[in-house]
């Protein structure tokens, strides 16, 4: 027999160890089953897309782990509540910012309806609180959506048969200016 001290597995699942030294092998131990440790981070494995449409689902997937990056599947910390709020950019989080971590794994659905729509570059925050920890996102540059109204601006007089130059402004359902055109 031998014993070793300090051993230990990095990742879950079921593994065999196996033995050996110089020429000489000794064989494969009974099947092990590695178990995650305890919780340590949250970690995104779906980022929101890089760019999206005012109003577009932003569909995350969030991972409670341990420290060896492994999903941490059992125990309270492995169905608590996942917060995402805005890190930085301009604009409010609409919909669920709030889920319950499933088997250590939070998903955002179109069901939840988590969006931004505020034109410009923003970042998400998502936080855990057993252990505490934060992660962020990558860039979201959210852009206007289709025109959904107009706005006309510039006209000088209101004198018949003049020539005055206006501007008309079309702006989408969250009020982001979606382009400019001009006319005289």
């Amino acid at each position: 027999n031998a014993t070793f001290a300090n051993l230990n597995a990095e990742k879950t699942g079921a593994l065999y160890f196996k033995a050996t030294t110089g020429a000489l092998t000794f064989g494969c131990s009974t099947l092990v089953t590695v178990n995650h440790a305890a919780a340590t981070q949250v970690a995104y494995t779906t980022q929101p897309a890089a760019s999206i449409t005012a109003g577009a689902d932003l569909l995350p997937v969030l991972k409670i782990q341990d420290t060896f990056g492994n999903t941490v599947t059992t125990g309270a910390d492995a169905v608590q509540n996942v917060v995402i709020t805005v890190a930085s950019g301009p604009g409010a989080l609409n919909g669920t910012a709030t889920l319950a971590a499933v088997t250590g794994v939070a998903t955002w659905t179109t069901t939840e309806s988590l969006d931004l729509r505020v034109v410009g570059g923003h970042t998400l925050q998502a936080a855990i609180t057993s252990p505490a920890d934060t992660v962020v996102s990558n860039t979201v540059s959210v852009v206007a959506g289709a025109p959904n109204y107009l706005v006309i601006s510039g006209i000088a007089t209101t004198e018949v048969n003049s020539c005055d130059a206006f501007t008309v402004s079309r702006y989408d359902v969250y009020n982001n200016l979606s382009d400019v055109a001009s006319a005289t």
